[in-house]
């Protein structure tokens, strides 16, 4: 060891004693120097016994520890110095474990004011480890250190060095800093750099050092030594990050030290440096643009090659042929390198270019959208956000496709972000990128039926469907037809009925609100859709709706889903009632075969149904087909025939407050709690309309046996649901007339 540190360092430690003794630690402290510490010496537990002791203490760990501290603090207070220099190299071991050493901080002092090095090298590792700004005997280290400072011995000077750098405080910077300036005109090279880093610490820790010591930092910029120079650097590009401006009369000779320099650490530290200056005077950027271009196109030194790309971005983005240059060095060195690091940092330049040359990253656009299928997430959420950021109105749905994709291949956690990212991107200032409002409801149908949306991101979709076709007329047929698809869609509805199971009649999947978005859409543009559908007859059309909106597996939807489904086949049926009435039938087609059809079907979900809002929309579907005539007609159409508008999110704002009515004031302090029912006065359980199995009637009535096994078709469920005597065939049209008025001021309003 010592003849690796040359023959100076050999005479230095041969000066200091037994640097390698018989039983040394870490620094080789063990033996004795003198009789009155044969005892100690001989019998010392050494920081390698400590160690081996302390890993053999499976059982009792904290008592070991606890007797190694009591005998480190009997041995620091003795008066040999190896002894002393042993005890506080062990504790400084216990503190970097996490043990509190700091009441030794004194006997830590007294070893660095030891005459051999080995001693004060132990001293200064304990000072770097245990000292902090608050330690009271820092005051104490001042004089000792200006005492190294000004040593012949380099080694010494080198440990001051080292304990400043990690322990410099406001007043010890204040006290040093002409020492340290002294030391940028030694004569060893390396004493110069260490001199110039600690600088940077003390300008930390006091800022007022700055100014004085600026001019002889900057003149080692012309040292013949290149580890200096780059210290210099250093120290100037972290003080640049506050302040840029102030540097700015540095630039004629960093330029010039950038064709000089041949230390590549030292080149892209200059390059970073003006990176922070470019900013601040534009012809900077002219002048550097041929030299960065050399550079990129020459250095074998992938670091060096980034950190000019970057610098370019920043500063010198007039230049198109330096920047068409970075757009392809990244794409293909970086981005198309198999290596995942360069890979990620090629993206992450593009997305430094993006807002300033969206045009440059969107031509490798296909490089991009490959790297959604890295393995590396990393890489994948970069390269997502760079794809969504290059988006545009004129390439939006061309983006939205290729997501769309991806979130049905993708694995699970990113296909989930691939969805989000599409959502954010094509909702974005109110869908001001979205130029093709069909193709995009008929996206988000897609990445409905995908595996991938989370049940927040569910909820999202849904909401973005019914907006998108409530706002734009022109996205309403294929919004229909996207929801026709979708509440079809066998695959999707047995995963909700599954979550629904799972959950007690609660949307566990979290897929439901697609469902009961696509039966709302179904629903409300009911007429539209029948009217420019391919089918010969608007009952034919309706016929395939209904047959999907009260298929078997409605019934074991959630709740709030099946009162959709409910609601959106009363609609399409008063849809087709209003249509046929102006439209006739093809022969073998009736609307009283598609009544008879949707009574057949309904009356099973209604027997199913748990929720007390699908029952009710249930009674009103089962109501409307009892409905006959052309006032019949008539008041069904009320249903279908007013078209929904979007509403301003500042109507409310326009509506004036009526005089006298105080919005403010609390209706009452407190709410109190329900009273409970007594037991004795609670109604009993209705019995059930069917089967007499005590299940409760969807309508809330009681009703007799022979009730169920009479024909949909012939029982009066209009009266039980409006609570009246059933209409004669007489008095049709009032019935129709109430029963049309119950059905759309229900569940509509």
């Amino acid at each position: 060891s010592c003849a690796a540190l040359g023959p100076r360092a050999a005479m230095a430690l041969s000066r200091s004693g037994s640097f390698g003794g018989s039983r040394g630690g870490s620094f080789g402290m063990g033996g004795s120097g003198g009789s009155g510490g044969l005892t100690t010496g001989l019998f010392q537990r050494t920081l390698t016994d400590m160690i081996k002791g302390m890993r053999t203490q499976t059982a009792d760990l904290e008592g070991y520890v606890a007797q190694c501290v009591t005998e480190i603090k009997a041995e620091a207070a003795h008066a040999e110095a190896a002894t002393k220099a042993c005890a506080v190299q062990k504790a400084a071991y216990l503190h970097m474990l996490g043990y509190d050493m700091s009441d030794l901080a004194f006997r830590v002092v007294e070893v660095m004011s030891l005459s051999k090095y080995s001693h004060e090298r132990v001293g200064a590792l304990a000072a770097c480890t245990m000292f902090e700004e608050r330690t009271e005997v820092m005051l104490l280290i001042t004089n000792l250190l200006k005492k190294q400072l000004m040593s012949s011995d380099p080694f010494e000077t080198a440990l001051a060095l080292d304990v400043l750098a990690k322990v410099a405080t406001p007043d010890l910077a204040r006290d040093l800093v002409p020492d340290i300036l002294a030391l940028l005109g030694a004569a060893r090279a390396v004493t110069r750099k260490k001199a110039t880093m600690v600088l940077f610490r003390f300008f930390r820790q006091y800022p007022d050092a700055v100014r004085p010591a600026f001019k002889r930092l900057t003149e080692r910029l012309e040292d013949g030594d290149e580890g200096v120079i780059g210290a210099v650097v250093s120290v100037i590009t972290e003080l640049a990050l506050h302040d840029p401006q102030s540097y700015l009369p540095l630039a004629p000779l960093l330029y010039r030290l950038l064709g000089e320099v041949k230390n590549t650490w030292t080149t892209i530290k200059i390059v970073k440096l003006f990176g922070l200056l470019c900013p601040h005077e534009p012809r900077l950027g002219k002048k550097l643009a041929d030299v960065l271009a050399s550079i990129i196109q020459t250095t074998p030194a992938v670091s060096l090659q980034f950190e000019c790309i970057k610098t370019a971005t920043i500063g010198v983005t007039q230049n198109q042929e330096l920047i068409a240059l970075c757009v392809h060095t990244l794409c293909n060195r970086f981005v198309g390198n198999a290596d995942a690091n360069l890979k990620y940092l090629g993206l992450t330049g593009l997305a430094n270019l993006l807002d300033s040359h969206p045009d440059a990253v969107s031509s490798q656009a296909d490089t991009i959208f490959g790297c959604l299928d890295e393995i590396d997430t990393t890489i994948q959420r970069r390269a997502l956000q760079l794809a969504c950021g290059m988006a545009r109105r004129a390439t939006l749905a061309d983006t939205l496709d290729r997501l769309a994709l991806h979130a049905e291949t993708a694995a699970t956690g990113f296909a989930a972000d691939v969805v989000g990212a599409a959502l954010e991107l094509g909702s974005r200032d109110r869908y001001a990128l979205v130029g093709d409002h069909a193709h995009y409801v008929r996206t988000l149908a897609r990445m409905a039926r995908s595996a991938a949306p989370t049940p927040a991101q569910s909820e999202t979709l849904a909401a973005q469907l019914v907006d998108v076709s409530v706002r734009f007329p022109e996205a309403r047929p294929a919004a229909v037809g996207a929801a026709s698809d979708l509440i079809g869609d066998v695959a999707l509805l047995q995963e909700v009925c599954q979550g629904s199971a799972e959950g007690g009649g609660n949307d566990r999947s979290g897929r439901g609100a697609t469902l009961r978005a696509a039966a709302w859409l179904v629903g409300e543009y009911a007429p539209a859709a029948l009217a420019s559908s391919a089918s010969p007859s608007p009952v034919t059309a309706a016929a395939s709706t209904l047959e999907k909106l009260l298929q078997p597996l409605a019934g074991r939807l959630p709740g709030d889903v099946q009162g959709a489904y409910a609601y959106a086949a009363l609609k399409v049926y008063a849809a087709a009632r209003v249509a046929s009435a102006q439209t006739p039938p093809r022969e073998g087609e009736s609307v009283e075969m598609l009544g008879a059809f949707v009574g057949a079907h309904a009356r099973p979900l209604w027997e199913a149904a748990r929720d007390p809002e699908t029952q009710d929309r249930c009674a009103v579907l089962c109501a409307a087909l009892r409905l006959h005539g052309p006032e019949a007609t008539a008041a069904l159409a009320a249903l279908v025939e007013d078209e929904m508008n979007p509403v301003s999110e500042k109507a409310q704002r326009k509506v004036r407050v009526p005089a006298g009515l105080d919005l403010d004031t609390a209706l009452c302090e407190t709410v109190p709690p329900p009273t409970p029912l007594a037991a004795d006065s609670r109604p009993p359980p209705a019995t059930d309309m069917y089967s007499g199995s005590g299940r409760a009637s969807p309508s809330g009535y009681g009703a007799t046996a022979s009730d169920a096994t009479t024909p949909p078709t012939m029982r009066n469920v209009g009266s039980f649901y409006l609570g009246q005597a059933p209409p004669s065939a007489e008095d049709g049209s009032a019935g129709a007339a109430a029963a049309a008025a119950a059905a759309g001021g229900g569940p509509q309003g």
